[in-house]
């Protein structure tokens, strides 16, 4: 699966990258993360959070469950439209993603 990340000349934001597999995470990422980096830092320390085997967090659009090695994010209006990986691609890309957004 693509998805990369990088830091874009005319905007605070990451911009994202990504093959048709990863277009929800992107959406995930645009629509309840935006620029939030308390909310991304949350979501890390939820990943990273081990006596927790399952956390979840909804947002406007998309809702986000972690459990044990894997999250899946999940369209809240549209049931066809579920993302999962291992937790440690999310951690990898939230961590990235925070990184970027240090540099403004």
């Amino acid at each position: 699966m693509l998805f990369k990340l990088s830091k874009p000349v005319s905007s605070t934001a990451p911009h994202i990258q990504c093959d048709e597999e990863g277009e929800i995470l992107k959406a995930f990422f645009e629509t309840e993360i935006q620029e939030d980096t308390a909310l991304a830092k949350h979501l890390l320390n939820m990943c990273m959070e081990t006596k927790n085997s399952q956390s979840e967090l909804s947002g406007n659009l998309y809702n986000i469950l972690i459990i044990k090695d894997n999250f899946t994010v999940e369209n809240l209006f549209d049931e066809t439209e579920i993302f999962s990986h291992d937790k440690a691609f999310l951690i990898k890309t939230l961590k990235q993603w925070l990184s970027l957004m240090d540099q403004n």
